[in-house]
């Protein structure tokens, strides 16, 4: 009887399943690999905004957000020319008014970790504030409020000048980012700061949707600041009306946006220098709302 060739049913299910691990350890690489490509390019297109700073500091001896002698644009529109990209802004000089708010965003100002619809008029990278993102005071002010680089008394390698936040998208996002995406509201009376933080954090972790609201727009012809109050990732807390808090209570010192991204815990950060970190959800707040504030008097460390 002639010797028959073959594979029985055993050693051909052996070799799908390891066809089949394979498979599965090449994917899950593909998808870091994409995903390591996306914060690289995030991280470029941030290196780019922070040299843009720079040059044009050094060119008009002022900051892009400063208001002096009121400008049509302030913030990253501003720096487009310092970017290779002039005819960008060319094009938003000629939008018509009406129209403006609508005009989309060019790549380098949009994260490409946060997936949107084109053409898509928010951008993801925004200014610092400082401790909150309206800070007034001396000592919590922040990037956004200041005219000149000599105001950083601080020092440019401790003082964020930028990061990023995810943006709202046209459609309700789904569930585990909505708390990343919108603001989380403050629905009860509070007394204190320290009563305003207790009931944000409740209600952030409770992940109610009644519990949060859209957040401010940045679009490529101005940008809202964020906050340093709260670690990346965390909470943007805003009261939901005027009349939830006790008389004397400045607004502007409690609430924060918060800068936020799909990176694997962490987010884009530019300091004044230039320089770009990844700054961690697990960073220490005292750090973090030291390297948010201009003139503070304190130096974050950065590791």
């Amino acid at each position: 009887m002639p010797k028959r060739f073959g594979v029985t049913l055993v050693e051909l299910v052996v070799v799908i399943v390891v066809i089949g691990v394979l498979l599965a350890i090449l994917s899950v690489s593909l998808l870091r690999s994409r995903e390591s490509s996306r914060a690289v390019m995030c991280k470029n297109n941030l290196r780019q905004i922070g040299l843009a700073t720079i040059n044009f500091s050094a060119a008009q001896k002022r900051l892009p957000y400063s208001r002096e002698g009121s400008p049509q644009y302030i913030g990253l529109a501003r720096l487009l020319p310092l970017m290779e990209h002039a005819a960008v802004l060319d094009k938003l000089n000629s939008t018509a008014p009406n129209q403006k708010s609508e005009f989309p965003a060019p790549a380098i100002l949009r994260c490409p970790d946060d997936s949107g619809h084109d053409p898509y008029p928010w951008v993801n990278y925004i200014p610092c504030g400082g401790r909150t993102y309206q800070a007034n005071n001396a000592d919590t002010v922040g990037y956004y409020q200041l005219q000149a680089e000599k105001d950083v008394l601080d020092g440019l390698s401790n003082t964020v000048f930028y990061s990023e936040r995810m943006t709202i998208g046209y459609d309700w996002p789904p569930e585990q980012e909505v708390p990343k995406r919108n603001s989380t509201l403050v629905t009860e009376f509070f007394l204190s700061e320290s009563e305003f933080d207790s009931n944000c954090l409740h209600n952030f972790k409770s992940r109610d949707p009644s519990f949060f609201g859209p957040s401010p727009l940045a679009i490529v012809m101005g940008q809202y600041p964020f906050g340093t109050k709260y670690t990346p990732n965390g909470p943007s807390c805003l009261a939901r009306h005027s009349g939830l808090y006790a008389p004397g209570l400045a607004l502007e010192e409690i609430e924060s946006m918060t800068v936020s991204s799909m990176h694997d815990g962490s987010c884009q950060t530019a300091l004044g220098d230039g320089s770009i970190r990844a700054i961690s959800e697990d960073i220490s707040p005292v750090v973090w709302q030291s390297l948010g504030t201009a003139a503070g008097n304190e130096v974050g460390v950065l590791q």
